[in-house]
């Protein structure tokens, strides 16, 4: 009898959730994203500190989300090295093969149930997730830590490192195939997630053709659609390209962008099949650009991509961008920039970052989140917060 009761509060759950859930997952068609056979485009923000974070700071950003109009957020789904979970107090990736909490550590969080949290209230509010499965940069651990379990070399070893790219493949599987414990649904079967995401802002300046690079992103996106039939897949990248004779950086600025520095190959990437949608960042400021060019530079760098994705004839999303808040005319830059990237039928667009309430060492006076790197937004009366959410209306993204 205990055990039917069991089953029958399961089914109840996953019932309940059904309510709030999507008819159906975000696809590709074209140049262009559907949801429940309408063109789906979209506004959303950058939360990269939801998976260590309490219920409370949760539905708190969540809700800020939401009020915004945004209908999109993309996430980290990585904790890597068994520093970076007792930092976070938060249990991903800790060790070799391990993943998830392990019994016997008391103060900590599994960061697997956070990310179940986060996907069922996501769903339940109807906001749409992109989740990020490992981070070029040393945060959160990274590929710089699937280096070091494996004794390799140097950072680029993660793209080339059979044991390093099998440990990638069974911690990708491991989230793939979970069963969200408040949703009983298995993570390739929730269509709140939108899609997932290879890498943060993968380089390879081994290798300035951008080939190995490719070659990695084939293997592991094809790798995720041999175990998820039904979500999209990207690569994460910042869009740099290689040395071309019909492109070239404005002005001159940051020219390093467009030369194959980085290792990264922008056209390389949209040839493999197995990657849905284009992704690109823009920062000029953090790219050497002057002020004086942020604006100019940006208008070209958004004209540039979604020329070449057409190209290509896949979905395009500016997916970072960002203007430290020491700019003067940091709101009109935004406005101008995404006025440009939606005429020009770009697909979404995703600032970063979105902030709310911060808990323990992440927290200022106001109790939100720091604003650690310049580039933080708050669901406030601020001319940046009215512009994106006058944008997510105006797009028409919202899935009220």
């Amino acid at each position: 009898m205990v055990i039917d009761m069991k089953r029958a509060a399961v089914s109840i759950l996953i019932m309940t959730n059904c309510l709030f859930c999507f008819a159906d997952f975000v696809t590709v068609s074209g140049t262009k994203f559907f949801l429940n056979d309408e063109r789906f485009r979209f506004l959303g923000a950058n939360c990269y500190y939801m998976h260590y974070s309490s219920n409370e700071v949760i539905d708190d950003l969540l809700t800020s989300a939401k009020q915004m109009g945004l209908s999109v957020l993309r996430i980290w789904g990585f904790l890597d090295g068994e520093a970076q979970c007792k930092d976070k107090k938060t249990y991903l990736h800790p060790s070799v093969g391990v993943f998830g909490l392990s019994e016997g550590l008391t103060g900590m969080k599994d960061g697997f149930e956070r990310l179940d949290y986060i996907v069922h209230k996501a769903k339940v509010l109807q906001i749409k997730l992109i989740v990020v499965l490992v981070n070029n940069w040393d945060d959160f651990g990274g590929m710089n830590q699937y280096v070091t379990w494996f004794k390799g070399k140097s950072h680029d070893d993660f793209y080339t490192d059979e044991k390093i790219k099998e440990e990638y493949k069974k911690y990708v599987n491991h989230l793939l195939n979970r069963v969200n414990i408040y949703t009983g649904i298995t993570y390739k079967d929730e269509p709140t997630i939108m899609a997932w995401e290879l890498a943060n802002e993968p380089r390879c300046e081994s290798d300035k053709s951008g080939g190995k690079l490719a070659g990695w992103v084939k293997e592991m996106s094809a790798f995720i659609k041999s175990v998820d039939r039904n979500h999209l897949v990207s690569v994460g990248d910042e869009g740099f390209f290689n040395v071309s004779s019909h492109l070239q950086s404005y002005g001159g600025f940051a020219s390093w962008t467009y030369s194959g520095f980085s290792g990264v190959d922008w056209e390389k990437l949209l040839e493999v099949q197995s990657v849905d949608f284009a992704t690109f960042h823009l920062y000029p400021t953090q790219w050497g650009v002057p002020e004086r060019e942020i604006l100019s530079y940006g208008l070209k760098w958004i004209e540039d991509h979604i020329k070449v994705a057409k190209s290509f004839s896949k979905p395009i999303v500016l997916e970072e961008f960002g203007v430290h808040k020491s700019v003067r005319e940091r709101a009109q830059i935004y406005k101008l920039w995404l006025d440009r990237f939606y005429d020009l039928d770009g697909d979404g667009a995703i600032f970063w970052m979105l902030a709310a309430k911060g808990e323990g060492k992440d927290i200022d006076s106001d109790g939100c989140f720091p604003d650690y790197d310049g580039f933080r937004i708050l669901n406030d009366s601020t001319f940046e917060a009215e512009l994106f959410r006058e944008t997510a209306k105006a797009v028409g993204g919202s899935l009220n």
